[in-house]
């Protein structure tokens, strides 16, 4: 939403390709966990799962021809989500507004309040009660925003929530 609202189109141009180069270097990581997850609930192999193992007999093999075209098909299948789903950006930053608030503020400080909350001080736990607060917060007001930001696309209006008209 910060930058879809940036005033200057050199530093709006400037922050775009930041996060497209975030984008990029961040694709991996999630990529190779699905895919891991993926192999490790289909394709062990026989009789533990349906399908053969990905890697070839001997220890240390390498991928076989098929789980190179798999994993390449999992490529293809993302970007052809991102081509193709209209408004993309505006629906990842919906989805962004919850998941990143979660797993970078709140998650963590609940989980050191349920796992270390009776041996820490109080002002520790009030600490941590706050960045749970703030990180909803944000979440809050990022889901309003962006899902603003979505119906306006939809219905064929410049989604910047914060011009007036």
């Amino acid at each position: 939403m910060i930058t879809n609202n940036l005033p200057n189109q050199t530093l709006k141009t400037v922050v775009n390709l930041c996060l497209v180069a975030k984008a990029l270097l961040s694709y991996p990581l999630p990529y190779f966990a699905a895919v891991e997850l993926f192999e490790a609930a289909m394709f062990r192999g026989r009789p533990e799962t349906v399908f053969p193992s990905c890697y070839g007999p001997s220890t240390g093999a390498s991928l076989r021809w098929w789980a190179v075209l798999l994993r390449l098909a999992v490529v293809v299948l993302t970007m052809l989500m991102a081509i193709f789903i209209p408004h993309f950006a505006i629906l990842m930053g919906l989805i962004g507004s919850f998941t990143g608030n979660m797993l970078s503020l709140v998650w963590p400080a609940y989980f050191h309040l349920r796992i270390k909350g009776a041996s820490v001080g109080f002002v520790r736990r009030a600490v941590d009660v706050l960045i749970v607060l703030f990180g909803l917060l944000c979440s809050g007001i990022g889901i309003y925003y962006s899902a603003h930001a979505l119906v306006k696309a939809y219905q064929g209006q410049e989604p910047r929530p914060f011009q007036t008209p």
